[in-house]
């Protein structure tokens, strides 16, 4: 019991020392001040006039402002900057860390060295990134020299001095992004349906011919390198009446095409009867021939 009694005494004793030194009258040269829900540290640390303020080495006013710099003023609420010569002001909810960073406006964010984010929830990450959203809402930039200006956008660069985002995976819904793979997927695609374009318009029909009125096309056709096959079908019905049908395949297999189509003439004069083929004359030595055949049998 002794000892536990003696251990309570010099907790006691280490409270009120502890508050001795953490509550003086002022603040002054390295002291530290708690009173009316604000905490104020290091040489000319002023943190405000509201309640709720931590200030270390610089000027806040209002209240529920985290400053840490050199004797930059912060005003309205919920704002905080740490870094020298930066800045989070304008509004309420700013963000500002940095050697000159600043934040001004509504909510807005920036990190880094003179770094900018201006205007309504707008954000810049890195060195003398900027962002403002063409005075709207919504810019991302992201990197060093990074500039957004238009809203709702996100930039990871500017002009000349532009970035390539790498491990981006396959998107899936309507507004993901597509990597490289996807894309080269759709450009062999293309690739594949050229060529069969190509293959088809190799297939031609000859003119009618009443004793033949089926025939057959086979072509083939090529684009950026990648080739296809293609065969048809064609049929006359009547003179003026002609059915076609083709399938096409490209050269690795994956793209396979199909068609089918009708063709007719129309007019207002009846359609001319087509004459038959006229037999060659026949020669004088054919003639004569015949003439000596027949009357070897008479």
């Amino acid at each position: 019991m002794k000892t536990n009694k003696r251990r309570l005494s010099l907790l006691t004793v280490g409270i009120c020392l502890s508050l001795t030194l953490a509550l003086p009258v002022g603040a002054h040269h390295g002291s530290t001040e708690l009173s009316n829900n604000t905490i104020t540290d290091v040489v000319g640390a002023v943190a405000g006039n509201g309640d709720y303020n931590t200030a270390v080495g610089v000027a806040g006013v209002i209240g529920n402002n985290i400053i840490f710099g050199d004797l930059v003023p912060v005003d309205e609420y919920n704002n905080g900057h740490m870094g020298y010569g930066s800045r989070a002001e304008g509004g309420t909810s700013n963000r500002a860390i940095g050697y000159g960073a600043w934040a001004v406006g509504t909510k807005n964010t920036a990190m880094g060295a003179s770094s900018q984010a201006l205007g309504f929830e707008n954000t810049a990450v890195g060195f003398e990134s900027y962002a403002s959203g063409g005075g709207k809402i919504g810019s991302v930039a992201i990197g060093a020299h990074s500039i957004a200006t238009e809203p709702d956008t996100v930039s990871v660069g500017q002009p000349g001095y532009e970035r390539r985002i790498m491990n981006v995976a396959p998107g899936i819904n309507g507004t993901d992004a597509v990597n490289m793979n996807q894309l080269r997927v759709v450009d062999d695609k293309v690739d594949r349906v050229g060529a069969s374009a190509a293959a088809f318009s190799a297939l031609a029909p000859l003119a009618y011919d009443p004793k033949e009125p089926t025939q057959y096309s086979a072509g083939i056709g090529t684009y950026n390198g990648t080739a296809a096959f293609a065969v048809g079908v064609y049929h006359y019905t009547q003179p003026d009446v002609m059915l076609n049908a083709a399938i096409g395949i490209s050269n690795d297999g994956w793209e396979k095409q199909a068609r089918v189509g009708i063709s007719w003439r129309t007019g207002g004069s009846k359609a001319k009867e087509i004459a038959p083929a006229v037999e060659p004359k026949e020669s004088i030595e054919d003639r004569v021939k015949r003439i000596l055949e027949e009357n070897k049998t008479e």
